[in-house]
């Protein structure tokens, strides 16, 4: 190979297209499995939010939550729901504003 362009073969040519779809067929099918799930969840309690934290509130966490039915998450569902810390961030936004 010599210089910035080489020849290819139209073989060579049909791989790489091959290779591109199929690469660009799993990161559409992992886009939709990485999309974060609606949450159905009403009520939110946070705890921890200090303002010299500010902007990171990496001490706060959801307290108290409530399923739209009206039962109170259990203690693991709040563990789980505090590990998502995009939905804790936004959950202290909310309390804020």
């Amino acid at each position: 190979m010599t210089g910035l362009y080489s020849t290819m073969t139209q073989t060579e040519v049909d791989n790489l297209y091959r290779t591109w779809k199929q690469a660009k067929a799993d990161s559409e099918s992992w886009r939709k499995i990485m999309q974060p799930k609606p949450r159905a969840i009403q009520n939110v309690e946070v705890e921890d939010v200090f303002t010299w934290d500010y902007p990171d509130f990496c001490d706060a966490y959801v307290s108290y939550a409530e399923h739209l039915d009206g039962t109170p998450y259990t203690d693991a569902e709040l563990e789980e729901l505090n590990e998502d810390r995009d939905f804790v961030y936004a959950a202290v936004e909310s309390w804020i504003y």
